[in-house]
């Protein structure tokens, strides 16, 4: 499980480092395109969720982030011999941590990241994508997952055959 513990680590630490570079070397709201056509840097601060929602709610996304690294925590440990199911989890948990640095050093997430060629889509930052990218590994993991031993992840969530 440790060397879960160390890639979620270093992601924390790209994300931050990544937020740091834009925050210090891009104007606030200034856009450079990165790759034409598909996707540029833009720096936001960002004190909701995507797309805004709770703007302004760091008391929720402080509560919401603490339960949702417990849950994370013990899924880990439930889940510790399930690779699949520990990429994901690890993936998520290095977004949750990530974004949650920026909340509680600076009271919004620094953002950066727009698909140009999604118009109206949010923009995100390095976290996000890590959340993102957690989220549909586990729904891979839970929908290719042929455990049926009393330890594993079905047994677990209770969707084991009886």
């Amino acid at each position: 499980m440790l060397f879960y513990w160390i890639f979620i680590l270093l992601l924390v630490a790209a994300d931050q480092t990544i937020k740091y570079f834009i925050a210090t070397q891009f104007a606030l709201g200034s856009t450079h395109e990165f790759i034409p056509g598909i996707l540029s840097l833009t720096s936001l601060r960002n004190n909701g969720a995507a797309w805004s929602i709770l703007s302004g709610r760091i008391d929720i996304f402080i509560i919401i982030t603490i339960v949702a690294v417990g849950v994370l925590i013990y899924a880990m440990w439930r889940l510790s011999t399930h690779r699949l199911y520990m990429w994901g989890i690890s993936l998520m948990m290095a977004g949750t941590l990530g974004n949650f640095i920026d909340r509680l050093r600076l009271g919004y997430v620094v953002d950066m990241f727009q698909f140009d060629f999604l118009k109206g889509f949010p923009i995100s930052n390095f976290a996000d994508w890590c959340l993102t990218l957690g989220v549909i590994l586990l729904i891979v993991a839970v929908i290719t997952d042929r455990d049926d031993s009393p330890t594993g992840p079905r047994h677990a969530a209770g969707h084991g055959r009886h």
